[in-house]
């Protein structure tokens, strides 16, 4: 039987690290500008590597720490990653057991997308790997109640896959090749039934008693960024109807499907204007000039 050991606990109400563990950085606090439900690598204070745990199944939960900022009640999840490594996760989530919480953040996918638009479909592509291949099927989910889902299809079988989860060379990565073809007509359908000109794009990793939903962007790695308003696609007009479809980004970097009207050519030239002026802001933010 394990001895139990403290990875961390609470110092004047706020969660630090225990004498022999540290950050990457060598600092203990462990709450502090942490975002909720990413993880995080503990490392050791002797020897600055982070730290293993062989002697542990794969996300075996070790130690929960509890703390309440104003109402909002967190929790610090100590637990051994997919490769044994000592980690952590800040979270505030309600509606996940701890263990889902967990399940649902080392199976976050990375991915870089392009997406097309041809023969009255999107068409996505690029690559998409995961640490962990314990789900049974991806598809790409669209609008704001996830209701039209599309699979997304490999070009290498999930066994191959997993054999290089953790490799992020060039060769490596293309084993991770994915595509997936939607109708626009799909989403026009959506738009009639729901009223909504924004469809956001989700990736869905689905299981035999649950699904987890994360957001579809370009680059996994895009985070909160006002830039990400410059994007869209050229548009596509929806045969003899009066809409055309593209693609945004959201401020967050997620895709954004947009079903509207014919659009005037003069907000199309004001658009790539304002974008042109906003490349020689000496602050590098977007100014809107109409």
């Amino acid at each position: 039987m394990k001895q139990e050991t403290v990875y961390g606990h609470l110092e004047n109400g706020n969660p630090v690290l225990a004498d022999d563990y540290c950050l990457f950085n060598g600092t203990k606090s462990i709450s502090k500008k942490r975002k909720y439900n990413m993880k995080y690598f503990v490392y050791s204070q002797k020897t600055n590597n982070t730290v293993t745990l062989s002697g542990y199944e794969p996300m075996t939960i070790l130690q929960t720490i509890t703390s309440k900022k104003g109402n909002v009640k967190e929790r610090i999840i100590f637990f051994v990653d997919t490769n044994c490594k000592l980690s952590f996760v800040k979270t505030n989530q309600k509606n996940l057991q701890i263990d889902k919480t967990l399940d649902k953040i080392e199976k976050s996918p990375f991915f870089k997308s392009l997406v097309f638009l041809l023969f009255f479909h999107f068409l996505f592509v690029g690559v998409m790997r995961s640490r962990n291949y314990s789900f049974k099927d991806v598809y790409l989910s669209f609008g704001y109640d996830k209701s039209i889902n599309f699979k997304v299809h490999f070009l290498f079988p999930v066994k191959i896959r997993e054999k290089f989860a953790m490799k992020t060379g060039k060769i490596s990565i293309f084993i991770h090749t994915y595509w997936s073809f939607i109708p626009m007509k799909e989403i026009y359908k959506h738009y009639v039934n729901t009223s909504e000109i924004n469809t956001p794009i989700f990736i869905k990793l689905s299981h035999d008693d649950h699904d987890y939903w994360y957001n579809f962007k370009s680059d996994s790695k895009h985070k909160y960024n006002k830039n990400h308003y410059l994007y869209n696609t050229r548009s596509y007009r929806l045969g003899q109807m009066n809409n055309e479809l593209f693609i945004r980004k959201s401020i967050t970097g997620q895709y954004v499907i947009v079903l509207t009207s014919i659009m005037s050519k003069s907000i199309i030239i004001k658009e790539r204007f304002a974008y042109l002026i906003s490349l020689f802001s000496l602050n590098k933010k977007i100014r809107y000039l109409f």
